[in-house]
């Protein structure tokens, strides 16, 4: 499966489903925010670099849009590491 299709995937059959719209929308939107980097064509150092700012900036947080945007960047950065090994 495409890492665009797996985001796809975890935005709209994510596990903040239910009643709590809130949360819902949270982790949708953190993983539309990894989709639309990924079209923008991000490099693997810019997806690492807001991980860790983000890791940073949210350490203290828990929540559904940490989690979003933790998966979304994690997705990209592990298909953007095999992609860079591929190439070598």
């Amino acid at each position: 499966m495409s890492i665009e299709n797996e985001l796809l995937k975890a935005k709209w059959l994510s596990r903040y489903t239910g009643p709590d719209y809130e949360s819902n929308w949270g982790f949708k939107s953190a993983i539309q925010f990894c989709l639309d980097k990924r079209e923008e064509g991000w490099s693997l150092q810019e997806f690492i670099d807001n991980k860790e700012r983000l890791d940073e900036q949210y350490k203290d947080v828990e929540g559904p849009y940490k989690d979003g945007y933790m998966y979304g960047l994690k997705l990209n950065i592990e298909e953007l590491n095999k992609e860079s090994v591929t190439n070598e």
